[in-house]
Formats: C-alpha cells, sequence, structure tokens
C-alpha cells in the first residue's frame, strides 16, 4: 500500500528522502521555494517579522510524503492557497480551508492592514499539513 501511495506523488516534486527543517533568520535568506520528498518537513518563517511590511514575500512549499509544518510570524498577514492530497490539514487552528486571506495578529503596523505579508503557495501529496503562528 505505501508503495501505491508513493507512486501517485506528483514526480516534480523531487526533494530526497530524509526529513527537513529550513528557518530562515532574515529575508534575503528566503527561498522562492522550498522542496521536500519524502519525509517530514518545516518551514519555520516566524522570525521573519522585521522588514516585511507591504513587501508581499511570495513562498512556495512542494512536498511529496511526510508531514508539512509551516509556520509564520504571528503578526503578518497571510495569503495562502494550496492543493493538497490526502491526509488532515489545519490552518491557523480553523481547519482545512487552506486558500483566502488570513490577518496576522497583534499590534504590528502591518497586521490586518489587509495587505499580505507573506503570499505561499503550498502543494502537498501525501500526510499532514498545519500552518500556524510563531
Amino acid at each position: 500500500l505505501a508503495l501505491v501511495a508513493v507512486s501517485t506523488v506528483d514526480s516534480r516534486v523531487g526533494g530526497g528522502v530524509g526529513d527537513r527543517s529550513y528557518r530562515p533568520a532574515t529575508v534575503s535568506d528566503l527561498r522562492e521555494v522550498y522542496r521536500g520528498g519524502v519525509g517530514d518537513m518545516t518551514v519555520d518563517l516566524s522570525r521573519l517579522d522585521q522588514g516585511i511590511s507591504g513587501r508581499g514575500l511570495e513562498v512556495r512549499v512542494e512536498h511529496g510524503v511526510g508531514d508539512l509544518d509551516v509556520i509564520v510570524p504571528r503578526s503578518a498577514d497571510v495569503q495562502l492557497e494550496g492543493d493538497h492530497g490526502l491526509g488532515d490539514v489545519d490552518v491557523f487552528d480553523r481547519g482545512s480551508e487552506t486558500d483566502g486571506f488570513f490577518p496576522g495578529e497583534g499590534t504590528r503596523s502591518w497586521s490586518d492592514d489587509g495587505r499580505a505579508e507573506f503570499v505561499i503557495t503550498l502543494n502537498s501529496g501525501v500526510g499532514d499539513v498545519e500552518v500556524s503562528r510563531g
């Protein structure tokens, strides 16, 4: 059964085998695309709450098999689009709706101003997906 699930994952995801964690410390460290093949993957963007006002940073996450966790700064407004295969999805503790605008929380000048600081596209094949605030 596991072989069948792996064979149905989009072959363009790539990324190899093994768990992966990405934690960029500055906006300049941010990748345009984060790729994971087989294994759990964490993309922690929570340290990027400086210098993001109005920037609309675009991030794409492509993951094949395994759990995917994406963490954004508490203050950031997020525009999220997602395509998910098998597994549970939890977006900001609001359930499985992956598409839409999610306002930030807090007192930063850009929080809940209607402009996304992060524009995130998620593509995940098999595994649970969680998007949360750090």
